[in-house]
């Protein structure tokens, strides 16, 4: 918080620790002028205090500061360990969605779902931990193509199961997607087996969805992804599989 005349704000910037003075600062500069900011300190009054301009370190500083934010997932353990609890009646009995928060939690958080025998320890479980934005993108990337292959057969049961682990992973990156991630959990949002959720997640993840390609990006024969209009319409909270046979969606998650 620094001071204007009469009055105080809390300013806006970016928050790093400099390994000079040994504690964190925040870096403040104007839309356009960002190679030109300030450089802040909090007093122990808890006011941000302006105290230089920032120089060519300081710059470099606050880059890196700025590469971790955007690799870094936005989600504290405590937030997924509550969101884990909240999430757990609707995602019985697979538990699609839990399983992909679990897999961002540290070992020492995680260790308690763990299933007797599962060979993890807290090293081998540190590796393969969902870490950052990218980790996660590139999970909902890897998964799409079969997502969008359930929807494209009408298999009701996987396209459901697919809206769990996309729910589960796009929450991971922040709250400016939780409108997403409530959307496309509702049954009523399942029209087309969940076509019009996989075009909102694959524009967040950047896959182009348009055509689907197999390993070495030919076209596959079959119904093309846009073609989802010709897919049987459904009612609200209705799946239809591939055999004709209708379910709503509270039947199909309890299959």
């Amino acid at each position: 918080m620094t001071k204007q005349g009469d009055r105080f704000f809390m300013p806006g910037g970016i928050r790093y620790y400099d390994p000079r003075s040994q504690r964190e600062m925040l870096y403040v500069a104007e839309a356009g002028h960002e190679a030109m900011g300030w450089i802040c300190y909090q007093h122990p009054d808890g006011q941000w205090v302006a105290l230089k301009k920032a120089d060519g370190r300081d710059l470099l500083a606050v880059q890196e500061a700025r590469r971790k934010l955007r690799m870094e997932l936005p989600r504290t353990p405590e937030e997924i360990l509550a969101r884990m609890e909240a999430v757990a009646e609707r995602d019985v009995p697979h538990g699609y969605e839990r399983s992909r928060l679990l897999e961002a939690l540290p070992y020492i958080q995680a260790v308690q779902y763990l299933v007797d025998g599962a060979p993890h320890t807290a090293e081998t479980w540190e590796v393969t931990r969902t870490k950052t934005r990218e980790s996660v993108i590139g999970q909902i990337r890897e998964y799409l193509p079969y997502a969008w292959d359930r929807a494209n057969l009408t298999r009701g049961s996987s396209a459901i199961r697919s809206m769990a682990y996309f729910r589960g992973l796009i929450w991971l990156l922040g709250p400016e997607h939780d409108e997403l991630v409530e959307w496309i959990g509702a049954p009523e949002n399942f029209e087309f087996y969940g076509k019009p959720a996989l075009v909102r997640i694959s524009d967040v993840a950047g896959f182009d969805w348009h055509v689907r390609l197999n390993e070495n990006d030919d076209p596959l024969p079959g119904r093309d992804n846009d073609d989802w209009r010709s897919l049987p319409v459904i009612e609200e909270g209705e799946v239809i599989d591939e055999g004709g046979t209708s379910y709503t969606a509270d039947e199909v998650l309890q299959e």
